[in-house]
């Protein structure tokens, strides 16, 4: 009984000086002008930055190769950022997508070695 009280004493509060609700604004959509990035044409958005791919390791485990490629394990098959992994040889994988094809070699760093004799 109590609410139907208060809902009673709302309603006959709003009156004909009171903003209708058409004229009230949502105050989760955007201002005029302003669109999310995902909404734009595809024309309108900007490129993204290209992805440098570091080819790290090529391995075996249970018969198939591995590509380690950016801290990450692929398969041929795989999607490598949007390019389909194609081949995987010793040192040295191709990967395609629609502009082409491209070659990622194993770089192996360089490394001294001193011998010295008599120790």
């Amino acid at each position: 009984m109590r609410y139907a009280i208060i809902f009673y004493l709302a309603l006959s509060i709003v009156g004909p000086g009171s903003v209708a609700a058409e004229e009230l604004r949502n105050p989760f959509t955007l201002p005029p002008g302003v669109v999310l990035k995902k909404n734009l044409p595809e024309s309108d958005q900007p490129a993204p930055p290209p992805i440098k791919l570091t080819l790290q390791a090529v391995t075996r485990f249970m018969g198939n190769k591995i590509a380690s490629i950016n801290d990450r394990n692929y398969e041929l098959g795989d999607d490598v950022f949007g390019k389909i992994l194609v081949d995987i040889e010793d040192e040295r994988v191709v990967l395609e997508d629609k502009t082409g094809r491209i070659s990622l070699t194993l770089n192996r760093p360089g490394f001294s070695l001193q011998v010295v004799e008599g120790f």
